[in-house]
């Protein structure tokens, strides 16, 4: 099953589960840390279940936990990686065909 990591990187094709736009995604993690938008907007936008949910819950828990200041850096922080993952940057992407992520990098990079 896909997680939110693979949607943000892999076509429908790959995961099984339609891709997340990276773009759309970090504009609605920047709402949501600015009060505008609520987790489950975040989780009904693109659907998100089971680990696709959690790991969306832990972003938004890390953003939660941040003065006003450090709730955008971290927004951006998440777009960076997300931008790598959509170009299947091979720091991240070990194998585009077979749809790899190295996802203790990816999470080390975001922090979790």
């Amino acid at each position: 099953m896909a997680d939110l990591l693979d949607r943000l990187a892999f076509r429908e094709e790959i995961t099984g589960r339609p891709k997340i736009s990276v773009h759309q995604f970090a504009g609605y993690l920047t709402l949501y840390a600015l009060g505008k938008r609520t987790r489950t907007e975040l989780k009904t936008k693109w659907d998100l279940i089971d680990s696709e949910a959690s790991q969306a819950d832990l972003l938004a828990d890390e953003i939660d936990g941040l003065n006003a200041a450090a709730k955008q850096r971290y927004v951006l922080q998440v777009d960076a990686v997300a931008l790598l993952l959509d170009e299947n940057a091979p720091e991240y992407v070990t194998d585009v065909v077979n749809g790899e992520i190295d996802k203790t990098k990816v999470t080390s990079d975001l922090d979790l």
